[in-house]
């Protein structure tokens, strides 16, 4: 159904929205980034600052499915009277929300959610055809 997880994407909105972090920290970090075969991997190094024992998970939760609104029909007169020509499938949208979960020797300590994603629904269209 998606390309990664839900809600594990990003967005891309040139000139709308810009991805900026700051480092924080004491220690300097190195930012890796590379594309191949349509993927982009994205690593970043540093000092471990955190105690042992601790890790961290991700966790997507489907919120609400959005069903899409009635298919749209319209007519051709370029078509043979009678055929149908299905020219977008209908699909539900999703929402999901996105948890960072933290756990300490096992055991978790907290459960935060970070993210919520919509995937917006695809309206079915159908093209009727009306020559004669």
């Amino acid at each position: 159904m998606f390309y990664v997880d839900a809600a594990f994407d990003a967005a891309i909105a040139e000139g709308y929205m810009d991805l900026k972090f700051k480092n924080d920290l004491t220690y300097p970090i190195l930012v890796t980034a590379s594309a191949r075969n349509g993927n982009l991997e994205i690593q970043i190094y540093g000092h471990e600052t955190r105690p042992e024992g601790r890790t961290i998970a991700f966790q997507s939760e489907l919120v609400e499915i959005i069903p899409p609104e009635p298919e749209q029909i319209k007519e051709d007169d370029q078509l043979p009277n009678g055929s149908i020509l299905i020219n977008a499938e209908p699909q539900n949208g999703y929402r999901y929300e996105l948890y960072k979960i933290i756990f300490e020797n096992g055991r978790m300590t907290s459960r935060e959610k970070i993210n919520t994603s919509t995937y917006r629904p695809v309206q079915g269209i159908v093209i009727r055809g009306t020559a004669n």
